[in-house]
């Protein structure tokens, strides 16, 4: 069972006008945010610095999603970052070195899963699997790349786990919500090299995942934390992540073997392991206590 919550922000609001009123202000916060980053992105695509597609999405996502965040956080309602899961203190550092962690222990155990069974293989130069990176495989240093993933994870969550899918849940409820947006963030990774039904799937998924850990343990800082582990390692072990391809060792590793299995071109998150191993992580998340001593959240 998901938690009740500790405490509810001030709502006088019928059911019926907090139904309409939270509705209505995730579907501007999306639109909203959208528009700004279509714009980010037409601002910035000629921009000699910019390497490829991929950068263009997370340098215009990235200020276009906090800048519409911020903009409904502190105008209206006042709510503040904390109401959203985010704190800004050495507990919310914790919260997402913690995610990190549990990032990184997933990934490890679905590509270690791969290689035993010998679902991946050594990649030759000339055989790497195409990417997301229409100029060719990116390969830019350590340091930039952790940069890039983990602008582009934090980039995601608020997307899809912080503003417009609490202002969901408080219109419907955790599940309906949660799933929903879910399905959605699935959806949107068809164009990706590679995908298929079981990716998009897996993917789904994931931003059950996501959204299940933003609800038990009422941090946003974990769900960015576990996606930016899981992605980043994928990239340092070097295989697929989403169809993306993002070279940083010389080693690579392709799929080998059937794609239902290794994951195809699309990588890992298109693997039946991974279709196994998501739902045990959700069903671990639901089953851990309800967290203490949290102040209120924009859902409750």
């Amino acid at each position: 069972m998901l938690p009740e919550p500790v405490t509810s922000l001030p709502d006088e609001s019928s059911p019926t006008r907090r139904f309409v009123s939270a509705v209505g202000q995730a579907t501007a916060f999306a639109v909203l945010t959208v528009v700004l980053w279509w714009l980010c992105a037409w601002l910035i695509h000629d921009q000699p610095w910019v390497e490829n597609e991929l950068i263009i999405s997370v340098l215009s996502l990235t200020p276009a999603v906090c800048g519409v965040t911020a903009f409904f956080l502190f105008v209206g309602r006042r709510y503040s970052w904390e109401d959203l899961g985010l704190a800004v203190s050495l507990r919310g550092l914790g919260e997402l070195g913690g995610g990190v962690l549990g990032g990184v222990a997933i990934a490890l155990s679905v590509v270690g899963t791969l290689w035993g069974l010998g679902l991946l293989a050594v990649a030759e130069p000339d055989t790497v699997i195409a990417g997301f990176v229409a100029r060719g495989t990116w390969e830019p240093g350590w340091s930039y790349a952790i940069v890039i993933l983990f602008l582009g994870s934090a980039a995601e969550e608020l997307l899809f786990r912080g503003y417009a899918l609490q202002q969901l849940m408080r219109a419907s409820n955790v599940w309906v919500a949660v799933i929903g947006t879910s399905i959605l963030f699935g959806l949107l990774h068809a164009s990706n090299p590679g995908a298929s039904r079981i990716g998009l799937i897996n993917t789904a998924l994931f931003g059950c995942l996501f959204g299940f850990l933003l609800v038990r343990t009422r941090s946003l800082a974990i769900p960015i934390g576990v996606h930016f582990g899981w992605n980043f390692t994928l990239v340092a072990i070097g295989v697929n992540v989403s169809g993306i391809r993002i070279k940083l060792a010389d080693m690579t590793l392709d799929a080998a073997g059937p794609a239902v299995w290794s994951g195809g071109a699309y990588g890992p998150e298109a693997s039946l392991i991974t279709s196994l191993a998501v739902p045990a992580v959700i069903c671990a998340v639901l089953c851990l206590p309800r967290r203490a001593n949290s102040g209120p959240r924009l859902w409750d």
